[in-house]
């Protein structure tokens, strides 16, 4: 199976479903990479919050990364 299809793929492509409405249609501002860093978040709240800093900054799954890790959402 190629690395696309992998399990944990096919669970963040669930998730992204469940998550991220289909009619945002702000979806295709970010990569992939970027929601599977969001998806990560549990806190819709939380993931909503990082999700506008991501298409605002327009960060790279890099800098996401590094905003999520300094959990500035429990800051404020």
């Amino acid at each position: 199976m190629s690395e696309t299809f992998s399990r944990e793929n096919v669970n963040y492509m669930k998730r992204f479903y469940q998550c991220f409405p289909i009619y945002i249609d702000e979806l295709n501002k970010l990569d992939w990479e970027h929601y599977v860093e969001l998806l990560k978040i549990n806190n819709s709240k939380e993931r909503y919050f990082y999700l506008r800093i991501a298409m605002f900054c327009k960060s790279s799954v890099k800098e996401l990364k590094e905003i999520i890790n300094k959990n500035i959402y429990n800051l404020i």
